[in-house]
């Protein structure tokens, strides 16, 4: 199964969905018997370090089943 766009990052503004949104969403998605997960907005973190070290956390997550 395959989940794409799964948010990674905030939409409209920056109060909308934080660093610590992203990390509940893969606890919460890593029950999921997901193959593939995309991740909208991953070029963002580029700019943000704690984006950036949200994503590396969020990224171990879903790869840990």
């Amino acid at each position: 199964m395959w989940l794409t766009e799964m948010q990674a990052q905030p939409w409209g503004t920056t109060h909308t969905f934080k660093p610590a949104d992203l990390i509940a969403s893969a606890r919460d998605y890593r029950q999921e018997p997901l193959d593939v997960v995309l991740l909208w907005g991953v070029e963002t973190w580029l700019a943000d370090p704690e984006w950036m070290a949200a994503g590396r956390q969020a990224i171990d997550i879903l790869r840990a089943r």
